[in-house]
């Protein structure tokens, strides 16, 4: 019935809620059962970005410093009245689980933003949040290039200005580079400047990819325009050699003035793309849907700069004006946290080392990494709601039948 479907969404705001109510009473942050709960953890002290704002890792943080005492009674009747609001808009719309999903997580973002605002438990986290949580970190990460990458192709299109590598394209040839090594699991992370001005039938790339024609990819596509036209961000999923998962968006920022940064957070429950720490997709494992999941391949990180006018600036229509070239990309702060995997290994034994077990505990398995925060959550649905412009799930010509995964169950 549509209606179950709601119910593991209401749970999850549910529990969310009463975190933070928990973080702003004196009562729910003593105690000995609490205590025990929130004991100090074990583990290295760097953590992941991705962390922030999710409720596991606010439970694993010592709370010696939480809003005064008092603060719940101010909130307790709207709270109580926007959650009681949610359960009767839930059981309205029980027919259309979209609306009602989207309505639960609108409620959802109120209640959160209500409570955050009033409490000023955002700047209490921030003075907390390089406390240890309990997880081992994989592999290195480094901000230097040469440590990391090594040019792959054109190579005296590659410069480099100190702590800045430029990748340029001109009527000759494009250029690109890639990782020394391949990796599963994990985050990998480039601050990049785009080509400037009329950058239309460029496309600047960064990827992650395994070999093959059954490979897996992960694809940040950024389409060049016309001056004064917005850049276009296309990602796509490649799994077992099969993509057509594209979704476009435009971007809350202007990505050729400053170094902005990309990630790619891979793990055996979801791909999240980001755009300087905002969630810009999700993909959710769905293998007991019989969707496949890419989790049996290590693969390689990639950028790349090149000439697509046949498609890339409003569907071919425009074309690459050279008078305008060199087209240049800039990239620093070279960042990979992941499982480095060895050349000669098979998927199996590559999957096993990446893989927690025993005493070693990597920090893409810890059940935190398994779901957006909440406030990822409500971060993703902003930029669904004001900069998605194209998405596959919702190209009923292209796909008169739903892909699997774009159905919400």
């Amino acid at each position: 019935m549509a209606s179950v479907s709601l119910f593991p969404l209401f749970l999850f705001q549910l529990r969310e809620w009463l975190v933070v109510l928990l973080l702003v009473t004196d009562e729910g942050c003593s105690g000995p059962a609490v205590n025990a709960t929130l004991s100090a953890p074990i583990g290295p002290t760097a953590v992941p970005k991705l962390f922030e704002g999710n409720w596991a890792y606010r439970n694993s943080l010592s709370l010696q410093q939480a809003p005064a005492k008092g603060t719940w009674q101010r909130l307790f009747l709207p709270s109580f009245l926007l959650l009681s609001s949610t359960v009767l808009v839930t059981w309205i719309f029980k027919s259309d689980v979209a609306f009602g999903s989207d309505a639960l997580r609108l409620a959802g973002s109120l209640l959160s933003l209500r409570l955050y605002k009033a409490t000023g438990v955002e700047q209490w986290r921030s003075k907390s949040e390089n406390r240890a949580v309990p997880v081992v970190m994989g592999g290195g990460s480094s901000s230097r290039f040469d440590e990391l990458f090594q040019p792959s192709w054109s190579m005296d299109h590659v410069t480099y200005e100190g702590e800045v590598l430029k990748l340029k394209l001109d009527n000759y040839s494009g250029s690109g580079f890639s990782s020394k090594s391949k990796y599963m699991f994990g985050k990998t992370t480039i601050q990049i400047k785009l080509v400037g001005g009329d950058s239309a039938g460029t496309v600047t790339a960064f990827y992650m990819s395994s070999e093959g024609a059954a490979h897996n990819e992960f694809d940040f596509e950024f389409l060049g325009n016309t001056t004064g036209e917005p850049y276009l961000v296309q990602t796509n999923i490649y799994i077992n050699g099969v993509g057509n998962r594209e979704q476009r968006h435009s971007l809350w920022f202007d990505p050729t003035t400053d170094f902005h940064s990309y990630s790619i957070m891979w793990n055996k429950e979801q791909v999240i793309f980001l755009a300087d720490e905002t969630p810009l997709r999700v993909y959710k494992n769905k293998e007991k849907n019989g969707v496949p999941f890419p989790k049996d391949q290590a693969m390689g990180v990639y950028s790349s700069i090149w000439n697509a006018d046949d498609w890339a600036t409003q569907g071919g229509r425009v074309k690459t004006d050279w008078s305008h070239a060199p087209f240049v990309a800039s990239y620093r702060g070279f960042e990979i946290n992941a499982c480095e995997c060895p050349s000669a290994a098979a998927p199996a034994e590559n999957f096993k080392r990446c893989s927690s077990g025993g005493a070693t505990q990597y920090w893409w398995d810890h059940p935190v990494m398994a779901e957006l925060s909440v406030h990822q959550s409500h971060q993703l649905m902003w930029v669904r709601a004001n900069h998605l412009i194209y998405d596959y799930c919702s190209d009923y010509a292209r796909f008169p039948a739903s892909p699997p995964e774009c159905e919400r169950r």
